[in-house]
């Protein structure tokens, strides 16, 4: 019997300790999924995510530069790939890389068209840039949609605020 990296000791250990806070220890234990199961893009994307919520955005950004080349991308989900260039975009805002941001979220538009978070970013990126006219199309662009992911919420709700919808926002 064959094991999946999602039915791999390590991989479930590392769900669990993501679910349960333990970071540290679900990326340790994604790490191990990736040795047993490398090029599983699922472990992958976890294994962001977890470095993401660990405000680890330069080794995210270094991870996902090495990654994305070598990621096949008609086998993976159009919303796990935008989720792999948003998150990295994010890395790169994160250490001021606002031109290289820009591109990655692009990019998971590209994959993407639907999603809210790279909209807003592009959009407040415009913003800092003097670029209002354009920031404001990208975060209307992001407030469209009636129902949103719960990931999404909290940037759209920051966007209302921003704009003094305080009923909205709030």
């Amino acid at each position: 019997m064959t094991t999946t990296a999602a039915t791999s000791n390590a991989f479930l250990r590392a769900v669990d300790h993501y679910d349960h806070g333990r970071l540290p220890e679900a990326l340790a234990a994604f790490t191990i999924a990736l040795d047993e199961h490398p090029g599983d893009v699922f472990v992958m994307y976890r294994a962001m995510l977890t470095l993401v919520a660990m405000r680890k955005y330069a080794e995210c950004a270094q991870w996902l530069q090495e990654l994305l080349p070598h990621i096949n991308t008609h086998a993976s989900s159009p919303e796990m790939m935008a989720g792999f260039h948003y998150n990295l975009g994010v890395a790169y805002e994160a250490s001021g890389q606002w031109s290289a941001a820009e591109r990655c979220h692009r990019n998971a538009l590209a994959f993407d068209p639907n999603a809210i978070l790279p909209k807003i970013c592009i959009g407040s990126n415009c913003y800092r840039r003097g670029n209002l006219d354009e920031g404001k199309q990208w975060h209307d662009q992001a407030l469209v949609p009636a129902t949103v992911d719960v990931e999404s919420r909290p940037a759209r709700s920051f966007v209302k605020l921003l704009r003094g919808d305080y009923l909205g926002g709030f």
